[in-house]
């Protein structure tokens, strides 16, 4: 999938600019590196410079463990994902019986909470041959091409992206295909990481970790909504989420337009 180097919230699309330059996180526990910002001049929307982020075929193979789970035993991960998870769907408070389909669903640890009894539901991995490795272990797990494909277009009722956008070449498309996989009026509920300006310029250690090769972009409520708007989607709901840890992560609810 080609790079994404100028912003689609304007036509002609909007180019990014630089904006600063500063410490990031490339691998835990390792040395940072220089991180180079871009910013869309329109919608706000932060990147970093492409030749930086971490390659979408790091998430097939073990280098995105790797690169975000350094030093961290599996036991220790498999307990921080189990309470964020948690934490998610607390948040979330979604109706019971919807059809339901999470896009870059991780190892299906929200829809496992959830408990789904709708048919139409899935778990759904952007990237495809991440996708036919989880469809191995997790009976929902499927593509969002082999969705498409398999007569799911306008069934599900809901659509949940969490902390998927960030990560991915073309959020955009992702969510365009979203779009045409859910039914009218169907809902969408987006989870991004939030960044507490203030402490970032403050505490270099909090900097250091929160800017990553691991994640391509980073919004603002403007910028996320904006990204919703022109692929299909009326925000309707914006609020900020906080860890105990104090790291905090944006939730818009949007409807399909």
């Amino acid at each position: 999938m080609n790079p994404i180097m100028q912003c689609p919230c304007t036509t002609p699309p909007t180019p990014f600019h630089f904006l600063f330059a500063t410490h990031m996180r490339k691998v835990a526990g390792e040395q940072p590196i220089i991180g180079e910002f871009l910013q869309c001049e329109n919608c706000g929307l932060l990147r970093l410079a492409e030749e930086q982020c971490l390659n979408e075929d790091a998430y097939v193979d073990n280098e995105y463990r790797e690169s975000v789970g350094h030093g961290v035993s599996s036991e220790e991960q498999l307990v921080k994902h189990a309470t964020l998870n948690e934490l998610i769907v607390h948040h979330l408070n979604l109706p019971s019986n919807e059809a339901i389909i999470d896009i870059g669903a991780g190892a299906g640890g929200v829809l496992d909470l959830l408990k789904p009894t709708a048919e139409a539901t899935a778990a759904i991995e952007p990237n495809q041959v991440l996708a036919l490795e989880l469809a191995k272990r997790h009976a929902w797990f499927g593509s969002t091409q082999s969705a498409l494909e398999q007569d799911n277009a306008g069934k599900a009722t809901r659509a949940l992206c969490i902390l998927t956008l960030e990560h991915l070449t073309d959020p955009w498309q992702i969510l365009l295909d979203t779009a045409n996989l859910l039914a009218p009026n169907g809902r969408l509920n987006v989870v991004v990481p939030a960044l507490d300006g203030t402490r970032a310029w403050r505490e270099p250690d909090y900097r250091v970790v929160w800017f990553c090769a691991q994640h391509r972009w980073y919004f603002t409520p403007d910028s996320l909504g904006n990204m919703l708007r022109v692929t299909g989607f009326a925000p309707e709901r914006v609020e900020q989420w906080t860890r105990p840890d104090g790291w905090a992560y944006w939730h818009i609810e949007a409807v399909k337009c």
